[in-house]
């Protein structure tokens, strides 16, 4: 199905998932390392011209070598192109996963990477100012990760039901 996109499949490696019906969009999974490149492409280029960072979000598979995954959804409002693209992260010693911040390619990208990085336990290489949104600072844990374990107290308040 490389043919589908043929300037974007001479330049970079990707996995074809498929059109989504329901997400009215085609799904690509591409590896971390070339997922900037390939973003940045989309924004530029003017058969795509992917100007609309519509989400990006976490995933996290509790028994996988690679168990953090993004989710950038993104589209173009000119051509009408809707992008889904995947990519994965091993997490490094400290527990943290790493991806390249792409808040420089599109601006709303800011917020949904700080609501990410603090709800998965992610590092943005680049972001400006990962900064806490949702939680406390001195909160323990990424709560949206299937290893979560919840806190008994918060400051002397109690956290579980």
């Amino acid at each position: 199905m490389k043919d589908l996109f043929p300037n974007l499949s001479h330049r970079f490696e990707y996995e074809y998932l498929g059109f989504n019906i329901l997400a009215g969009g085609h799904q690509l999974k591409v590896q971390k390392s070339i997922v900037k490149s390939m973003l940045d492409f989309l924004f530029r280029d003017a058969e795509f011209w992917c100007d609309y960072l519509i989400s990006l979000s976490g995933e996290h598979q509790l028994l996988s070598p690679f168990p953090i995954l993004l989710h950038y959804h993104i589209c173009s409002i000119t051509t009408g192109y809707q992008i889904h693209i995947q990519t994965e992260s091993a997490l490094k010693d400290d527990g943290l996963a790493e991806f390249d911040s792409v808040s420089d390619i599109w601006k709303t990208a800011n917020w949904h990477e700080r609501e990410t990085a603090e709800l998965y336990g992610i590092n943005f290489k680049g972001h400006p100012d990962l900064r806490k949104l949702l939680l406390p600072n001195t909160w323990q844990g990424f709560p949206l990760r299937k290893d979560y374990v919840e806190q008994e107290k918060f400051h002397g308040v109690q956290v579980k039901y």
